[in-house]
């Protein structure tokens, strides 16, 4: 692995997530900072997992071997705040862990900074909004998508009196960021539905740092996720609704994306089909048993509540966020590219296709491997 402390070779899209964001600000207003304490890196502890041999796992369908001149330690870059659509890697990264590979997890404040330090190679792989890799990818950048992390989980939740788009209007709405996926779709819905429409925009990154703002007061509407829904829902004694159900709405949308660096990728592809084959044996086995991703959210969000883990796991499953072969399919990805270019976080041209932002032949041969469901 490299270190990180070293430079990077400067491209024409140094900085094009930064533009985006400013544009989307209305060329910075400050609402695109985030917060302190999420800025710093984190690395997520090693020892036992939900993976272990005493523990109910994911059924392995095998293993690939990896040549000697390919590496053996890599870094895998996460978004700030843990959820449950991070369980299956952290699940995944363990059972390499456990294969002899050295791993490294930092966290990261945005998205857009997961991205451009993808790009840079000072991590080789990584999840996040998936708008940010595609973007960098249209402009040469040296990262390809690999597969979905998981579905579109998004709603837009708000107060009993904001009942239709208009009513956004003038309202404190919160978002993770000015570049995020889930203001892309809030911006992109408002756009589609009441254009004109000007909420006051705040930047509180997280799902569950916006819906602890929304039961404090402190915002009107927040984009979260589904199972930030459930916890609105229990604990706001009646305040809150749905306002718009984004999973329901657009469900085939790649909202978050596993890439990695190109180079990486071409100098390591047993190490990322290993990889691939690992998460798709956890999404797999997620599919097949809320109890098992119950499990998971047990061992890799220690402080989920406990009350909300089942209820939780259960609508995940049942709105089946973890795609079983991997969620990189073109209409997935045509749909993806169509949409975020309309909402205006992806530029108009080039235009671009499924392969020129993605590395789909690695995840075609691990389901070659292990079969298509």
């Amino acid at each position: 692995m490299k270190n990180r402390s070293c430079g990077f070779r400067a491209g024409p899209w140094v900085g094009l997530l930064l533009a985006f964001a400013l544009v989307a600000a209305g060329c910075g207003d400050g609402a695109g900072d985030a917060a302190g304490d999420d800025a710093a890196e984190t690395e997520a502890a090693g020892g036992d997992t939900a993976a272990d041999a005493d523990a109910d796992t994911a059924d392995s369908t095998g293993t690939i071997e990896i040549p000697d001149e390919e590496t053996r330690s890599f870094s895998f870059a996460h978004p700030s705040v843990p959820l449950i659509g991070h369980v299956a890697i952290h699940a995944a990264l363990d059972r390499m862990r456990e294969e002899g590979f050295e791993i490294e997890e930092p966290r990261i404040a945005e998205s857009e900074l997961v991205a451009e330090g993808v790009a840079r190679d000072e991590f080789q792989m990584a999840s996040a909004g998936a708008n940010s890799p595609i973007l960098l990818a249209q402009q040469d950048a040296p990262l390809r998508v690999l597969m979905q992390r998981n579905g579109n989980d998004w709603a837009l939740f708000g107060v009993t009196d904001i009942e239709d788009c208009e009513d956004l209007d003038g309202r404190d709405l919160a978002i993770h960021s000015e570049g995020g996926v889930s203001a892309a779709i809030i911006r992109h819905w408002i756009e589609e539905n009441c254009p004109g429409t000007e909420p006051r925009y705040l930047t509180i990154p997280g799902g569950p740092n916006r819906a602890q703002a929304m039961l404090a007061g402190q915002v009107e509407a927040a984009p979260v996720q589904l199972d930030q829904v459930l916890e609105l829902e229990a604990q706001g004694e009646g305040r809150f609704h749905v306002i718009s159900n984004y999973a329901q709405e657009i469900p085939v949308l790649m909202t978050y994306a596993i890439f990695g660096n190109s180079e990486f990728i071409e100098q390591n592809p047993n190490v990322v089909k290993l990889f691939l084959m690992r998460v798709i044996e956890e999404h797999r086995a997620i599919s097949e048993d809320s109890e098992y991703l119950g499990d998971l959210i047990r061992e890799y969000l220690p402080d989920y509540p406990e009350e909300q883990i089942e209820p939780a796991s259960e609508l995940y499953v049942e709105s089946d966020q973890f795609d079983p072969n991997g969620g990189a399919s073109d209409e997935i990805l045509n749909f993806t590219i169509d949409f975020y270019q309309e909402a205006e976080v992806v530029e108009q041209e080039p235009a671009i296709t499924p392969d020129d932002i993605a590395a789909r032949g690695l995840l075609e041969e691990v389901l070659d491997i292990m079969g298509r469901v």
